[in-house]
């Protein structure tokens, strides 16, 4: 009796230090950094096309037998200065009990036909693309608003 609790308790052991190095090689392991334009989406359309943003990318279809006719890569997006990507590297440092951050909040997004233009809307930027070759026109940086009250200030 006293080979088989032996036994059990190495069992137990090497179990226990098995799932402590899973679990310590899950958390070094490198993710790719979050890239917010893979994130949106988008939809509209005019008499001849329909238009999608998905995955980081602006796809033409035909809407006769919805055949894919072209696709055109979003441009990449800069890292918000000091935003979420910063709150979470600096949570990265504290230990897990005080690393109770919240998601960002989602970005604008959108698509519009204006005329003979389309206008994609990603994050704080406009892109307008001629139709119906997408050429990218424009890259237009929207106005940050203001806060009605400055930071900090108990309001």
């Amino acid at each position: 009796m006293k080979k088989g609790t032996v036994l059990i308790t190495v069992a137990l052991m090497l179990a226990f230090c098995a799932s402590t190095v899973i679990l310590a090689a899950e958390e070094n392991e490198t993710r790719p950094p979050f890239n917010p334009k893979m994130a949106t989406s988008g939809i509209c359309g005019d008499q001849r096309y329909l238009y999608v943003m998905a995955a980081g990318k602006v796809l033409q279809y035909e809407l006769t037998g919805m055949k894919l006719n072209n696709t055109v890569e979003l441009p990449d997006l800069p890292p918000p200065p000091g935003g979420f990507h910063q709150q979470a590297k600096d949570q990265q440092a504290k230990p897990h009990a005080e690393c109770a951050h919240q998601p960002p909040p989602p970005m604008p997004q959108g698509l519009w036909i204006g005329g003979d233009r389309l206008y994609a809307l990603v994050g704080p930027f406009i892109y307008r693309y001629t139709l119906p070759d997408l050429k990218l026109e424009l890259k237009q940086e929207l106005p940050r608003p203001e806060l009605p009250f400055p930071p900090g200030s108990g309001k």
